[in-house]
């Protein structure tokens, strides 16, 4: 796979390792500049003010913490692809992030890690928060300006919900392909999102919530600046939130529901939708004063239809709402 290395001027596509892509781009930069000889030629007074966004592998990441590059090298990117990130590890820290310090978003592609972390650890191993507080503080500045979280194909990943922290600002949320997710998030921790515009979910198998219960004690979720969300292509997906929550969002307008056979209901608990007037589907819209009613109604015709293509040995996707 090609990776990417985007400056001020172009894109380069790095078919060799990144070491030589920065040296290239530092060589060039070194001959447009009259200033060279007065900075030092250091490469971090040319290349880093050009850096937007770069794509990253295992190895990248590696020769990154490995300390090959000045800490704040980093500084002025915007956008961080990391692509085919496969390691022993089951756990990716946020830590990494400290050198991106101007992130508005991050692309996770074809990765196999299990969780998402803002410190390092394995998977489940309890920790003191008092003494985790001084190592997430940071990454909370450091993902000040962090608006988009996109995760592709990352088959093992679980759930976000150990990141959240770090997330708080985010504005949007796309999760494609990750067949291990069970679920987003869970309940006590949804509302870190809480400044969520867009939220996208499509071709997690197994998922079957949104929004898990846990163990602490949550009576309401607010979602307060969520306007779309789509729900796309979730075969075990059986409600949004099956805990006994009151779930409340003042701003959602656009909800599309499609290729989600399975799902009973929106929600158990209490829903509060003020502007949402109709749910679409991949094929019509509906006009939806009961959310929950609305949502059985499309799995009944989901499960009739694909009784009526399994008689006549039709392609069930052609046909499903």
């Amino acid at each position: 796979m090609y990776r990417m290395v985007q400056t001020g001027r172009d894109v380069r596509k790095c078919t060799w390792d990144l070491n030589s892509t920065i040296e290239q781009l530092n060589k060039e930069e070194c001959e447009m500049s009259e200033e060279t000889d007065k900075n030092g030629g250091h490469m971090e007074n040319h290349i880093i003010p050009q850096l937007e966004h770069i794509s990253l592998t295992t190895d990248d990441i590696a020769t990154i913490t490995g300390g090959q590059f000045a800490i704040d090298m980093f500084s002025h990117i915007k956008v961080l692809e990391i692509t085919k990130h496969l390691n022993d590890s089951t756990v990716f820290s946020f830590c990494f992030l400290q050198r991106f310090s101007n992130l508005e978003k991050i692309e996770m592609v074809d990765c196999n890690f299990k969780e998402l972390s803002p410190y390092e650890g394995d998977v489940g191993e309890e920790r003191d928060v008092t003494m985790l507080l001084p190592r997430i503080n940071p990454l909370h500045h450091i993902c000040t300006n962090l608006e988009t979280l996109e995760v592709h194909m990352c088959g093992s990943l679980i759930n976000i919900t150990r990141a959240s922290s770090s997330l708080r600002n985010l504005t949007t949320l796309e999760v494609w392909y990750c067949k291990e997710m069970v679920e987003l998030i869970t309940s006590s921790k949804a509302q870190c999102l809480e400044q969520l515009v867009t939220l996208k979910i499509d071709g997690c198998e197994m998922m079957r919530e949104v929004i898990a219960s846990d163990d602490e004690t949550t009576d309401e979720i607010i979602f307060k600046e969520l306007k779309c969300l789509e729900l796309y292509d979730l075969q075990n997906l059986k409600s949004f939130c099956s805990g006994n929550y009151t779930l409340k969002f003042p701003s959602l307008d656009e909800l599309y529901v499609s290729k989600c056979p399975a799902m009973e209901n929106f929600c158990n608990g209490a829903l509060s939708k003020p502007k949402l007037q109709e749910v679409q589907t991949r094929w019509d819209v509906r006009r939806c004063w009961d959310l929950n009613a609305t949502i059985e109604q499309l799995n009944k015709e989901e499960c009739e239809v694909s009784e009526e293509t399994g008689k006549n040995g039709g392609h069930r996707e052609d046909h499903v709402p």
